[in-house]
């Protein structure tokens, strides 16, 4: 029986409270946008959501969390993620929905 190593890492989805979710140490960043829209109930596509980062010691979250970042800088590695950026429940990943996707709908409905 193989062991799957996991860690959880915090995120906070637009006025929402801080929370944590349970995740392999790697994986496709997709994963995890999937697990933030099952636990948060949201309607829109898991790939509608803008994940941005920041250090710690930074104000200002500068960092857009892509697929292309976190395969090139963490070797889409969660664990290194929470480390490199210390991802926890003071410093989390911080997600909003986009609101293009909204308004693409929103025209949709019009028509």
């Amino acid at each position: 029986m193989s062991m799957v190593l996991k860690n959880d890492i915090w995120y906070k989805l637009e006025n929402r409270h801080e929370n944590s979710i349970t995740i392999s140490l790697s994986g496709e960043l997709i994963r995890l946008c999937e697990i933030i829209k099952a636990n948060e109930q949201l309607q829109d596509p898991a790939s509608t959501l803008k994940l941005e980062i920041k250090k710690e010691a930074e104000n200002k979250y500068a960092i857009t969390l892509d697929a292309d970042y976190f395969l090139n800088e963490c070797g889409n590695s969660f664990r290194k993620l929470i480390n490199d950026f210390s991802i926890k429940r003071t410093n989390p990943i911080k997600g909003e929905i986009s609101a293009y996707f909204s308004t693409f709908l929103f025209c949709l409905y019009q028509l």
